[in-house]
């Protein structure tokens, strides 16, 4: 298969979909060599930041010179912007080859009577034989979707677990409350594994505290009394890290505040590990490494005059950080191109982000669990907010743009497929 038909195959629909569980991964894996079982991991869990919190640690690791690999999921630039070794994508070609291999593989595994493995499924097994064949060390891998049941758990002990901010997300799946969704997410913590956590609610940490003490394993909790944001702009933030004796000061370049305890999680990692003799790590590159990294669909700034703003928060929790860093930029009036996937928790989403938009169009997101953009624009309207329905997402994008006035804040959105969508849009169109 050439690329284009590797990822028909990949994303072809009877593939998609979730299966929970390690027993097909495990299949395919084992036929392609365990080259899981080569590697050293970092595993990264939790409802928001994951993907920032492992993009600060693989900038920092590649600035010390590691030749470090990152898993991260959905795609916000291409497929192949997933995978990445030494900072750089994985290439149409490999892309291809390992991927008619594990077709071929998948096709064994169905002769053999079992389930082929998922798309999902299929990417990891990839990664993971790329990250073997270019001797990637270590590898920073962003769980799917919970923790213990997730494909990428098939992993053995990590180097590290680390649980960004744990909140209410796909609550049909991994329970409805924050103790069931703790519980799913702590799954991905094993023997002879350090543990790191952001701050959590009360809930979630009494359960990553149990499970740790249940395995008897180390467990680093992020002390916010070590960063202080002395400037948080549209441009990025402005920060120390350290103790009144030693400071560090460091230049997010991706705006948000909440960026910085993401930043400020992933230096607490690295520094435990340097401690520990597992890596090695020095002030300079977590300064560069903190200040070269970008990360594409987070609070990110597309456009000016109308300002056009991309943001992937799909919960309430994302969307409240949303609001909260929003008020950075200097606007009029707030244009909201909003589309959600139907798992999601759509009442408490618009309901916090109607309070900050002047005029809302509801759309779909491109991927076929999307909510219908009619059904969504029926939240925003039983709280009284006007909406406008434009199902193609293009069509949305270029309505707003074309009624926003110069001074105006158009603001994308509710999914990270979305985001993606519209990214790519945008930027096509302003070549």
């Amino acid at each position: 298969m050439n690329y284009q038909e590797t990822l028909a195959y990949i994303n072809s629909p009877e593939k998609m979909g979730s299966r929970f569980g390690l027993e097909s991964i495990g299949r395919l894996l084992k036929k392609m060599g365990n080259p899981q079982d080569k590697l050293r991991f970092i595993h990264v869990a939790g409802t928001n930041g994951k993907g920032s919190t492992c993009a600060f640690m693989e900038k920092i690791l590649f600035e010390e010179g590691y030749n470090v690999g990152l898993f991260t999921s959905p795609y916000i630039r291409s497929f192949n912007d997933r995978i990445q070794v030494g900072g750089e994508d994985i290439t149409n070609d490999d892309v291809a080859e390992i991927g008619s291999w594990i077709r071929i593989l998948s096709e064994e595994i169905e002769e053999e009577g079992y389930l082929p493995p998922t798309t999902f499924e299929m990417v990891t097994a990839m990664g993971f034989y790329f990250f073997y064949l270019r001797k990637a060390d270590p590898v920073i891998l962003e769980v799917g979707l919970g923790g213990a049941l997730d494909c990428t758990n098939i992993i053995k002990s990590p180097m590290a677990a680390v649980l960004t901010p744990i909140g209410y997300d796909h609550c049909q799946v991994l329970g409805n409350t924050l103790k069931e969704i703790a519980k799913n997410k702590v799954g991905i913590i094993k023997e002879n594994t350090m543990v790191f956590s952001s701050h959590q609610t009360e809930e979630a940490f009494e359960v990553i505290v149990q499970k740790c003490n249940s395995l008897s394993v180390p467990m680093v909790f992020l002390d916010r009394n070590k960063y202080e944001i002395i400037e948080a702009n549209e441009y990025g933030s402005q920060w120390t890290w350290g103790n009144a004796k030693e400071k560090l000061y460091l230049n997010n370049k991706i705006a948000g505040r909440y960026q910085v305890e993401n930043a400020a999680l992933a230096i607490t990692v690295l520094e435990t590990l340097k401690n520990n003799e597992m890596i090695s790590l020095t002030e300079r590159s977590i300064v560069d490494g903190i200040s070269h990294m970008s990360w594409p669909g987070r609070l990110e700034v597309m456009g000016k005059k109308p300002l056009i703003v991309m943001d992937g928060s799909h919960n309430p929790q994302g969307v409240r950080n949303l609001i909260e860093n929003i008020s950075v930029f200097s606007y009029e009036k707030l244009w909201l191109i909003m589309g959600v996937l139907e798992d999601k928790d759509v009442f408490n989403m618009v309901k916090d982000i109607a309070g900050i938009s002047d005029y809302v169009i509801t759309t779909s997101v491109p991927i076929n669990r999307s909510l219908d953009a009619e059904k969504l624009s029926v939240h925003f309207t039983k709280i009284g907010h006007s909406v406008e329905v434009i199902n193609n997402p293009k069509m949305a994008f270029d309505y707003a743009m074309e009624n926003a006035g110069e001074k105006d804040l158009v603001l994308v959105a509710g999914s990270l497929y979305l985001i993606s969508e519209l990214r790519k849009y945008y930027l096509d169109s302003s070549k």
